[in-house]
């Protein structure tokens, strides 16, 4: 249900039974003392704000089918590591931004990605993406660690300001892609 332990600030760790397919919206929202949750393999989405500013969520296991990551889903959240499944087809306005994430890998099952999906991860380094869809308007913005970023040949065009602000940046390989489709501000 939505918002089930909303602002638990004693909760350190879950797991969610193998029937629980949903993640609802705002489910562990501000849980600040949370650290790890096992998700099932039931599971096929994760609502928005579902991990919104849990601080101290360094593990996240994902046993589940997610097709689905929501808007704000992971938003301020402390993890580092996360493993996106191939059954993954969206992720959503603002799904990691400002989070502790260090790598990304972006399966190729993914069409859909909204903007600021990853904006603000400070300590984000290397960037590996496999979608079938443009990279959103400001995706990685201020993602100031990030130095390595491979775009697969699947990625069909990257919108204004996706790198804006990444200091640390290499060039970015994008060969296959039109030069009027793509609008770098490196």
């Amino acid at each position: 249900p939505e918002y089930a332990f909303v602002n638990c600030t004693a909760l350190s760790e879950a797991k969610l039974g193998d029937k629980v397919t949903a993640v609802g919206y705002g489910t562990f929202e501000g849980c600040k003392a949370l650290k790890q949750i096992e998700l099932p393999a039931s599971l096929t989405k994760i609502g928005a704000y579902s991990f919104n500013n849990c601080v101290a969520l360094e593990k996240v296991s994902v046993l589940g089918r997610i097709t689905t990551i929501g808007s704000n889903a992971f938003d301020g959240a402390g993890v580092k590591h996360i493993v996106l499944p191939d059954s993954l087809t969206s992720i959503g306005y603002r799904a990691f931004t400002n989070s502790s994430l260090e790598a990304i890998t972006i399966p190729s099952s993914v069409t859909t990605i909204g903007d600021y999906a990853f904006a603000y991860c400070k300590n984000l380094k290397t960037l590996v993406c496999n979608a079938d869809c443009t990279l959103p308007e400001y995706a990685f913005v201020n993602c100031t660690a990030l130095s390595e970023a491979k775009l697969g040949d699947k990625v069909t065009a990257v919108g204004y300001g996706t790198f804006e602000g990444c200091k640390a940046l290499k060039p970015v390989s994008y060969t296959h892609l039109r030069a009027h489709e793509t609008v770098l501000d490196l």
